[in-house]
């Protein structure tokens, strides 16, 4: 690889030139101009240009804030941090700018940090949380002086060039992956969990009077008040360390903090501090607060812990979406009341993931936002853009609506710095009295495209907070006092920050006020309403009136919460409003469901709507209708299974699902993996075949498949129509039984033992038990009775009968299924055919064994190409397809007899396989091996597969 000539000539430059260069008068800026700028240049980066080379937000040391210099992107996403230093600065000894530029790294979440003087260049792995009395050498990973430029110009080019950061190639510098770090969000989370855990007590304590609600509800709102001050500080919007000089040894904290609190009302108008009563008609003032009683120790802790050295946080560089990802983690548990000590603790069950709310990662939000928000600006112009309406109907803390805001101010700042000269003056600034720097939004601009586009509604009450503090948290990030506009404001009167009251709402989005027309309203409690919280969209003041007037939301995103009726134990009174309410869903409701009809209720013609929801939508029978009523209700339907596990803590199959309200089209169907789209095919609505509509991604990108597995079904008919198919009992589910199970009974399994207690206690199946053609009973027994969950009286546990494990193997053979006659109770894990008509048990066992249904199997419900635990349900199971037999033709007599006497062999031989000598054994499984041979092949002849199409099912060439 050739060394540039201009960086040959810089180094030249330096060396003659030394005596100047390494004294006092030399400055940072100096070097950054004459000797990096062009360096990196050289590396491929375009220095001047803003949407690859950004300066961000300040690290405060002592009572400055010093600015990283140089901030490196590629598609919006910062790669690695470079902090410049004079070159009289040694840095293989300097400690100081080390940690500062750690710190940079820490707290912005990016894990490459470069310090440079241009006379040494070193490279940091900023992914660990730094200590104030760490040495330059801790996590170093390269240095090297500038006369070593030449030798390590490979190395650079290929970890820190332009071309390397698009590649992606920055993440190598990293020799391993490295268990065990701690990011800053993890930390701040593990703090925030502590200050609330520790709060809650001391609240709960001094103040025995307030319920659980407003507990929670103080709580939060104590804490976020005080993070939101101390962000503020670091931004130079209120004066340095003056929350910990309120948290001096001899004052009275709180009291301090609610002196502090209400001149933030004056200051910043946010909702997160509202005292006093005003004409804002969104929202009540927050008098609780004010009545309270804290304890000074637990709130000097805190605050003392926000301040470095306590801590090394810099609330100027952690983003706006890092901390809405610890608020949702941080939402993810409740403080509750010790029955038996009556202390405040942190519940220890997740509630939100009781609610079926999951924390959607960064790369899946984006990319839902980018394929909608992205999609809507395009060829537009600011003043159209003002009009859009974007909403996230259950928006958590915010991470779907932070996304389409950053994306809004990304492309207003893009559309106005490339026009400066129409751009109202209001609109943009100069970042500093450079004009190479570029232009930034003013403050007054971000707060209208805040207040104009951003909408959201949460059930949670404090998810609402959360979301709006992180929407002003993005709205002031790289904002400082260098900011005019950001005081100067102030003295005409105007306040920072937008009420974001009108726009952000507490509510429920699928119920509203209607939902008591039938009942007394003084029969719900005060509680019971707010746990309800009906939600009406049309209401002028309390919902979204004047948008659904005048057409409905332009774009809806999100995660909605996924919650299956049947099992959540969902009120029969919200079940019978939801099946009035909603047209398009079925008996087995479940919440996302919900959520895609109610939005597309309130989307505007031609809006667009992005979701990610499980993606068992596309296949089962109970959203049957849905997908009939969005294939044929709209236009421009993308589809993307996403084969990566989303959601660390939840084994959720999940897809995204995007499209145009009105119309009929194409439909796109595809995969994503490693967070990037694969593949892409185009469909049409003819191809879905009705009334199930059922979308089989894997099936949909196969035309060879395609074609194999509608000569498979063309021949075939439903297992269903040859024997009933039913699922095994389930042992335990709270409230229900005989008497009524409860939650401790499915974990402690009552019913369950290693012998026969007594005579209601029978040999019991797990799903591991059935085995292909064999049966391997662990030695469990169950006992069986009303007192079950659901005994499924109607499926026989003994006599002739097939049992199907519902979890899959690998391929070449996916399902495990056995014929057995002796008495076992199998649970749900385990599926049932039974009272077979016109066909032997054995010759149906012979084909859901085969090869070829297994090929099927994986191409028609695509189970195996995910990351998650893989299961098919009964309903999967009915479609089988069963090789008609009609026993007045001797050639099906012929071949259906033919396989019966087969399957018998085969079972019989795995009979034995157990309590032989290892030789013994092998000799038995290579007669199994030849026995599983002939059946496919028998299989295979018995479809009317070709040897083209049997190469295509060996996953060979033909």
């Amino acid at each position: 690889m050739n060394f540039p000539q201009e960086v040959r000539e810089l180094v030249d430059k330096f060396n003659r030139n030394q005596p100047k260069y390494m004294s006092k008068e030399y400055h940072e800026a100096d070097v950054r101009n004459e000797f990096v700028d062009p360096f990196f240049e050289a590396l491929g980066w375009a220095m001047r240009d803003s949407e690859q080379i950004k300066r961000e937000g300040g690290l405060r040391i002592d009572d400055t804030v010093k600015y990283t210099d140089y901030t490196f992107k590629v598609a919006n996403q910062t790669v690695f941090y470079v902090e410049t230093k004079k070159p009289s600065v040694n840095l293989y000894e300097a400690a100081e700018p080390a940690i500062q530029l750690r710190r940079y790294g820490w707290n912005g979440n990016i894990g490459v940090g470069i310090l440079t003087n241009f006379r040494q260049f070193v490279v940091y792995d900023c992914r660990t949380q730094p200590k104030p009395d760490d040495g330059p050498a801790v996590e170093l990973i390269h240095r090297f002086t500038c006369d070593e430029y030449e030798k390590e110009w490979p190395t650079l080019v290929h970890f820190f060039s332009r071309e390397a950061a698009l590649a992606g190639r920055h993440h190598e510098v990293f020799e391993e992956e490295r268990g065990g770090i701690l990011s800053v969000d993890e930390v701040f989370l593990r703090d925030m969990e502590i200050w609330r855990q520790k709060l809650a007590k001391d609240i709960s304590w001094r103040n025995p009077d307030l319920n659980l609600r407003d507990l929670n509800l103080v709580v939060q709102r104590t804490l976020d008040r005080i993070v939101f001050l101390r962000i503020a500080e670091d931004r130079k919007l209120e004066p340095y360390e003056r929350l910990l000089r309120a948290a001096s040894p001899g004052k009275q904290v709180y009291y301090e903090l609610k002196d502090l609190f209400v001149q933030a009302d004056d200051k910043y108008n946010s909702g997160l501090f509202f005292f006093r009563p005003s004409d804002r008609l969104d929202s009540q003032p927050d008098t609780l607060s004010m009545q309270i009683s804290v304890g000074n120790q637990v709130l000097q802790e805190i605050i003392r812990r926000l301040y470095y050295p306590s801590s090394v946080y810099n609330f100027s560089v952690i983003p706006a979406d890092i901390l809405g990802q610890v608020y949702e983690r941080f939402l993810s548990k409740a403080i509750a009341i010790d029955s038996d000590t009556g202390e405040a603790t942190v519940s220890k069950s997740d509630t939100r993931k009781h609610d079926g709310i999951y924390y959607t990662p960064i790369n899946i939000v984006d990319l839902i936002v980018q394929i909608t928000v992205g999609s809507a600006l395009t060829g537009k112009t600011p003043r159209q853009i003002r009009k859009l309406r974007i909403l996230d109907p259950a928006c958590g803390s915010g991470s779907f609506l932070l996304s389409a805001y950053q994306l809004l101010l990304d492309w207003h700042l893009y559309h106005y710095s490339k026009n400066p000269d129409s751009a109202i003056p209001s609109k943009i600034r100069l970042v500093s009295d450079d004009p190479e720097d570029g232009y930034t939004l003013t403050l007054t601009e971000k707060k209208q495209i805040l207040l104009n586009n951003i909408y959201g509604v949460d059930l949670d009450q404090n998810a609402v907070e959360v979301t709006k503090l992180s929407l002003l948290l993005k709205m002031l990030e790289r904002e400082y006092s260098r900011s005019p506009e950001s005081f100067a404001a102030l003295s005409v009167g105007e306040r920072i920050l937008p009420d974001l009251g009108a726009n952000i709402k507490w509510g429920n989005s699928l119920i509203g006020s209607d939902f008591l027309d039938n009942s007394e309203i003084e029969q719900y409690s005060d509680e019971e309403i707010n746990v309800l919280q009906p939600f009406d969209w049309d209401d002028a003041q309390e919902g979204f009136g004047e948008t659904i007037v005048s057409g409905g939301f332009d774009i809806i995103i999100g995660n909605p919460p996924y919650i299956f009726t049947r099992n959540q134990g969902i009120p029969e009174s919200h079940k019978e409003y939801f099946y009035n309410s909603y047209s398009h869903q079925s008996i087995q409701l479940n919440t996302f469901g919900l959520f895609v009809e109610r939005s597309m209720q309130i989307l505007a013609s031609s809006g667009l709507l992005g979701f990610i929801i499980p993606n068992n939508w596309l296949t089962i029978e109970s959203f049957s209708e849905l997908r009939r009523h969005i294939i044929h209700s709209t236009s421009e339907l993308h589809i993307y299974n996403i084969l990566d596990k989303v959601f660390s803590d939840a084994n959720v199959d999940s897809a995204i699902v995007r499209f145009k309200k009105g119309g009929e089209s194409h439909i796109i169907v595809g995969e994503i993996s490693d967070g990037k789209i694969k593949t892409e095919v185009t469909v049409y609505p003819q191809e879905l075949t009705p009334p199930e509509y059922i979308i089989q991604i894997e099936l949909l990108k196969d035309a060879d498949a395609k074609r194999l597995v509608k000569a498979i079904d063309n021949v075939s008919a439903p297992l269903k129509y040859y024997a009933k198919v039913s699922t095994g009992l389930k042992a335990y589910q709270r409230g229900k039984g005989k008497p009524a199970q409860t939650d401790s009974q499915k974990v402690e399994r009552p019913f369950h033992a290693m012998r026969r207690l007594d005579n209601t206690f029978g040999k019991y199946l797990d799903g591991a038990d059935v085995r292909r053609y064999s049966l391997r009973w662990s030695g469990q027994y169950l006992r069986y009775g009303e007192w079950l969950a659901e005994m499924r009286k109607s499926v026989p546990f003994d006599g002739s009968r097939i049992l199907v494990r519902q979890i899959p193997s690998h391929p070449p053979y996916t399902i495990n299924a056995v014929y057995i006659e002796d008495q076992y109770y199998n649970d749900i894990n385990s599926m049932v055919i039974f009272a077979p008509i016109n066909v032997s048990l054995l010759y149906l066992l012979g084909i859901i064994n085969s090869k070829l249904i297994s090929y099927w199997f994986q191409k028609k419900y695509d189970k195996l190409q995910r990351k998650v635990f893989p299961q098919f349900k009964v309903s999967e199971l009915k479609q089988f397809p069963v090789r008609i037999i009609n026993f007045n033709d001797a050639w099906d007599t012929t071949m259906h007899n033919k396989l019966v006497s087969l399957v018998k062999d085969l079972l019989q031989l795995n009979e034995k396989v157990d309590g032989y000598t290892v030789i013994q054994e092998s000799l038995i499984q290579r007669k199994i091996n030849r026995k599983n041979r002939e059946i496919d092949d028998l299989v295979y002849e018995l479809y009317g597969l070709t040897p083209a199409e049997i190469a295509i099912v060996e996953g060979r060439d033909a």
